[in-house]
């Protein structure tokens, strides 16, 4: 499993070849199209790192960390982390997962934990894939304010950087 930045991704294998990654990035709206999807990396491209999950060279995925002012000051949040569907159960997401946990300890060694707010309506599926991976439920339900409505009614997880992936 490789990772590589998103808009090196897109320039290397071409947009319409990164389009099925929409789906993964917002599942919600049927996938935007790329360039709205570029626009929008651009624009938090100074948040953190956002790559792209490749298999044999093949764009399988998405994953990465951002900084935000809304979380705490020794945290970061996990970016949206999905597999396409047909790669999904052969451990791809696990190691996404572990690929940001390892960068964050090595890059941003004074961050303690990493943020994940999984939509409830998702829930029974993914948190306990997150809980495999150690983290923890802090708030289950937590109805947020002014954010997308995705995550209006949302699991808040952490994961705690002192302890061993």
């Amino acid at each position: 499993m490789n990772f590589l930045d998103l808009r090196l991704a897109a320039e290397v294998y071409g947009a319409e070849r990164l389009q099925t990654l929409a789906d993964i990035i917002w599942p919600e709206y049927g996938g935007r199209p790329w360039r709205s999807m570029a626009k929008y990396i651009s624009r938090e491209d100074s948040m953190g790192p956002f790559w792209a999950v490749l298999l044999q060279e093949e764009p399988i995925g998405i994953t990465g960390w951002f900084r935000a002012d809304y979380l705490p000051k020794a945290s970061v949040g996990l970016r949206w982390t999905g597999i396409q569907p047909r790669y999904r159960g052969q451990g791809a997401f696990r190691a996404s997962v572990l690929e940001v946990i390892n960068d964050v300890r090595t890059s941003a060694p004074e961050i303690e934990t990493i943020t994940e707010l999984a939509p409830a309506a998702w829930a029974p599926r993914i948190v306990p894939a997150f809980k495999k991976l150690r983290f923890e439920v802090v708030k289950e339900r937590h109805k947020t304010q002014g954010t997308d409505p995705l995550f209006e009614d949302a699991y808040v997880l952490i994961y705690a950087l002192n302890q061993r992936s």
